[in-house]
């Protein structure tokens, strides 16, 4: 029977996917195994045998006459696609289990190397089989005296010696079979080294897997330093019966094993817990330092001695070893060395503080001088006081000139007295002139200002200076102030503040004195100089105007004559305090000499300053005369000239308000009057010219 094309057809699109899935199991298998020419040949010829197939399915969708006959070659091809694509998945398993084991064959053998080759006892890896030597560790190759090449590759029965006796040289022996190395633990036996000598050594075998066979590792003590460790353990357990020092053995409920003789002098005997012997000396862990071989350091107590104690844990012997030191001279001496270091610590902080006490006190003092006014330096006593006690709080008060009040300039911390200003009676510094310090509110005799519900000391300290006591300081705080040294401290503060305030107040009184009046208190001329020029400058730099007013009282020569220079001083001290009442607060009046007076107007234009002018003469007019003279009137002449409109320079507008007021004067008296204007208004942006010298 024929098939039909269509079956043939589904034959071979079935062959070619099983092909398809072998090639990609051959190529799988190509990456994990790296075999590269079995695996490519494999792989060309099923993708060969696919693309066969592939063009025989694709001829055959084309052309129905292109499809094979026969289906028997097909379905033969299909089965045994089939079972190859089944083999190489197989492969492909076993591939990756046999990967697998390699790699962790290879980390353990990796592993095993570093411990072959960083061990410091002698090693040799055998092959069981010919009992040749496969590898030494550098142990083995220092201990024989062979290089490592030479000892690879030989027979064992190179190192192992012979145990009988012979009169002639001595004859390399056999090394044991396997079968005696595996049968017990360790077995001795002689080896030879290069230099000819022969070792009585004791060997230790086992078993040790390769990836591709087993080897034999042997590891061999000297029997030679078996014995003198152990010598030495024998000395060691002497050495520790007879030390001077305290030794004692303990399990881990804190039971005394084994005590030597001189612990046994302090009453620590076996068989007994330790913390009865000797005292509680802290929380001692036993459990802990015996389990993880841990070392802990404490002190105990025994009568009038102190004993250190090391607590060294023995996990391998569940024990622990305690070494004992009597430590009572070495802590009485660390006791002294310890008070005197703090002994002088304490010296070099009092002299630490005393330097920074006395910088404080230098560059408070500099910086006073360098006060232009009382104000600011109650602003550098605010800042620089806390600098000297810095846990403190206080205030500086200073008396009002003419009063019994003293006024706060300057405050400082969080419990500074809430008063502002007191009266000079409710301060008991202030009465009594010397320092008054409170220790608690309730118990002492507090100053009625300080009542502001601060429970804590406080002091009030006069200040005084060449006979004077201009104020007083007032400290608040716990710690420093109650000492010998913060009350020296404070003494010194009222001293510097003291002379400070009362130089600064002689120096405003002569810096007073030097630009005011005497008779009526206004500024004088000298004043008027320097304000004016720097006025000029100001209105020139903010293209502002400027007005001066240059007033001159008529006919007071005729006061004086009929009534007296007495009289005539008081009518000039009554124009001058109503010239005062009548201007604002930014304009300056001064007394220009005589009874001659100016107004300085900042920000006023010519329209406005006449207008004030016409002010101050009715002002003027209406002025009570003080007797003799209060039947008489007063009547005054003023000149105004203002910036820029009659000059750029401080000398042009004193010289126009001069020109105006003799205008005035020639007028008739009793009238404002303009100069006019010697020539075009200048350009505002063209800086004026200050010439003071131009006014003497």
């Amino acid at each position: 029977m024929t098939p039909s094309p269509h079956l043939t057809l589904v034959v071979v699109a079935a062959a070619l996917t099983v092909q398809c899935f072998a090639v990609a199991a051959a190529l799988r298998l190509l990456v994990i195994t790296r075999h590269g020419w079995a695996w490519g040949c494999v792989s060309l010829a099923l993708l060969l045998m696919a693309i066969r197939r592939g063009l025989t399915l694709w001829q055959g969708v084309g052309e129905a006459q292109a499809v094979p006959a026969d289906i028997r070659p097909e379905l033969l091809g299909l089965a045994i696609s089939v079972v190859l694509c089944l083999g190489l998945v197989l492969l492909t398993q076993v591939a990756r289990e046999t990967n697998r084991r390699r790699e962790q064959s290879k980390s353990i053998a990796d592993r095993y190397r570093t411990v072959f080759e960083q061990h410091p006892a002698v090693m040799l890896l055998v092959d069981p089989v010919t009992s040749t030597i496969v590898d030494v560790n550098p142990a083995a190759a220092a201990y024989y005296g062979y290089p490592r090449e030479a000892l690879r590759q030989v027979p064992t029965s190179r190192l192992w010696e012979s145990r009988q006796e012979a009169s002639g040289p001595s004859a390399p022996g056999a090394s044991p079979p396997i079968a005696q190395w595996l049968s017990r633990r360790a077995h001795t036996a002689r080896h030879r080294l290069a230099d000819g000598q022969v070792r009585d050594v004791e060997v230790r075998a086992g078993i040790f897997n390769t990836e591709s066979t087993q080897l034999l590792y042997l590891v061999v003590h000297d029997e030679g330093d078996r014995l003198a460790s152990e010598q030495d353990q024998a000395e060691h357990a002497a050495f520790s019966r007879h030390n001077p020092s305290p030794l004692v053995r303990v399990d881990r409920q804190g039971v005394v094993l084994f005590a030597n003789l001189a612990a046994r002098r302090y009453g620590i005997e076996a068989g007994h817990p330790l913390v009865a012997s000797i005292g509680r000396f802290g929380e001692l862990p036993l459990e802990s330092l015996i389990a993880h071989g841990l070392t802990q350091v404490l002190e105990a107590e025994a009568g009038d001695r102190v004993l250190q104690l090391t607590v060294h844990g023995r996990s391998g012997h569940d024990v622990a070893d305690v070494y004992t030191t009597d430590v009572t001279l070495l802590r009485r001496a660390g006791d002294a060395l310890r008070e005197s270091n703090e002994e002088l610590r304490r010296w070099v902080g009092e002299l630490e503080r005393h330097r920074h006490d006395s910088d404080a006190h230098i560059e408070l003092s500099a910086l006073l001088q360098s006060c232009e006014s009382v104000e600011e330096a109650g602003h550098v006593i605010e800042r620089l006081v806390p600098t000297l006690f810095p846990d403190s709080s206080g205030a500086i008060f200073l008396d009002l000139p003419q009063t019994s009040v003293l006024q706060s300039i300057g405050q400082w911390g969080p419990h500074a007295p809430a008063s502002v200003t007191f009266h000079r009676d409710t301060c008991w510094a202030v009465r009594r002139g010397q320092p008054h310090a409170v220790e608690e509110m309730r118990a002492g005799l507090t100053c009625p200002h300080l009542m502001d519900g601060y429970e804590g000391y406080s002091v009030c300290l006069p200040l005084r200076a060449q006979g004077a006591m201009p104020g007083v300081l007032t400290l608040r705080g716990d710690g420093r102030l109650r000492d010998a040294s913060g009350q020296r401290q404070a003494r010194m503060l009222t001293d510097t503040v003291g002379l400070a305030i009362v130089n600064l107040r002689l120096r405003e009184g002569l810096r007073e004195q030097s630009i005011r009046d005497g008779l009526t208190g206004l500024f004088n001329r000298r004043y008027l100089e320097e304000t004016l020029a720097l006025e000029v400058s100001r209105a020139a730099r903010e293209q502002s105007s400027l007005a001066i007013l240059m007033i001159d009282l008529d006919h007071f020569k005729v006061v004086n004559d009929t009534f007296g220079h007495a009289t005539g001083d008081r009518v000039l001290r009554a124009l001058a305090d109503m010239l005062q009442r009548q201007v604002r607060s930014a304009d300056i009046v001064c007394r220009y000499g005589g009874e001659e007076f100016a107004v300085l107007m900042p920000d006023t234009a010519l329209e406005h300053a006449i207008r004030r002018a016409e002010e101050l003469r009715q002002a003027a007019r209406a002025l009570e005369l003080p007797a003799p003279a209060s039947n008489g009137s007063l009547s005054i002449s003023v000149g105004v000239a203002v910036y820029p409109n009659h000059g750029r320079r401080a000398s042009d507008l004193v010289r126009a308000s001069d020109a105006a007021l003799y205008a005035a004067k020639r007028n008739g008296r009793d009238r404002v009057e303009t100069p006019p204007p010697a020539e075009p208004p200048p350009d505002p942006r063209t800086p004026a010219v200050a010439d003071p010298q131009a006014l003497i």
